[in-house]
């Protein structure tokens, strides 16, 4: 694992990233926007070793539609099944509540 400053058209979104694809106008869009204008840019994004956004694809578009040319990204080197099960586990705990709990532990 390691950290990055990559150009924010480097990154590739994942084909089988779960979260809708946010629009401006969105209520969750303008909630991420918001809080980027309000504390800055807080969280990296997290992206496989060919730049595949594994973590972070709702904070990539706000951040390419407020300007930003580069992003810190966190690069992991994981096979494609592994990056999927990265990507798509934390997204559904995060939905059904669970994450929240299951962090705190």
């Amino acid at each position: 694992m390691k950290w990055m400053k990559l150009k924010i058209d480097q990154l590739v979104h994942a084909e089988y990233n779960p979260r809708k694809d946010l629009k401006a106008g969105d209520p969750e869009f303008e909630k991420i926007r918001n809080s980027v204008m309000e504390f800055g840019y807080c969280e990296p994004i997290i992206c496989n070793s060919d730049y595949t956004i594994v973590g972070g694809h709702q904070r990539a578009k706000v951040l390419e539609a407020l300007g930003y040319d580069e992003v810190d990204c966190v690069i992991v080197d994981v096979n494609k099944s592994k990056e999927k099960a990265l990507n798509i586990a934390p997204t559904k705990l995060q939905e059904s509540g669970t994450l929240k709990h299951w962090l705190h532990y």
